[in-house]
């Protein structure tokens, strides 16, 4: 157990810090309308619980909440157009939602802290499903 890295160790404190900031920068959200779909800058606030879209830098009001239990996985995704290169999509058992990152740097940042708290999860449900959760044997 010696190799895991820092960024694996920090995630051990999921369960004890729910609320510590794991990422945060400006993102390009595509929201749809009524048929419209807008893309829209929103300072992004990645949390162990969710993922939050606020107007501005202060966090004053969310604009948009997604639940990271809702989310299935993030993949960067081919740029969606000349301005908007660095993307990635976020998959949900009830949709997709479609980001862009301002540069490459804080793209391969989000993506990275999205895998490593989604492993996380992963890891932690592995482990409840053993502790002896009413599965059955496995010999």
């Amino acid at each position: 157990m010696g190799d895991q890295n820092a960024s694996q160790m920090s995630g051990l404190n999921v369960e004890r810090d729910p609320d510590r900031v794991v990422w945060q920068g400006w993102l390009w959200f595509l929201k749809g309308k009524r048929g419209m779909r807008q893309w829209k800058n929103y300072w992004a606030v990645l949390r162990p619980r969710n993922l939050i879209l606020y107007k501005n830098e202060s966090e004053y009001t969310a604009s948009f909440i997604l639940a990271l239990v809702s989310i299935v996985n993030v993949v960067d995704i081919d740029p969606v157009s000349k301005t908007k290169v660095h993307c990635m999509q976020i998959i949900t058992d009830e949709k997709s939602y479609r980001f862009c990152a301002h540069n490459e740097e804080s793209l391969v940042h989000c993506l990275g802290a999205f895998k490593s708290l989604l492993s996380k999860r992963k890891e932690l449900e592995a482990r409840g499903s053993v502790s002896g959760q009413g599965g059955a044997p496995t010999s």
